[in-house]
């Protein structure tokens, strides 16, 4: 379930906000991903990249504008 959501949100480069389990939001596009991490890349800046560790997210939400379909899994 984990995968087949992160690769619609990685094909349809959508933005997303990533909730980590210590409060703090971030914002961007994931760019790939693999078991433990993701890639999450801003337009904030030339190199705004950031490896997020899988293990200290709570919630990835899509943005509206342009968002994935709504899919049930």
């Amino acid at each position: 379930m984990q995968d087949e959501f992160l690769k619609e949100l990685v094909q349809s480069q959508v933005n997303v906000y990533c909730f980590l389990s210590n409060g703090i939001k971030l914002e961007g596009q994931i760019t790939t991903y693999d078991q433990f991490s993701l890639m999450l890349t801003s337009s904030r800046g030339p190199a705004s990249y950031q490896l997020v560790m899988k293990n200290a997210i709570s919630t990835i939400v899509p943005q509206r504008e342009g968002a994935a379909p709504h899919k049930t899994f």
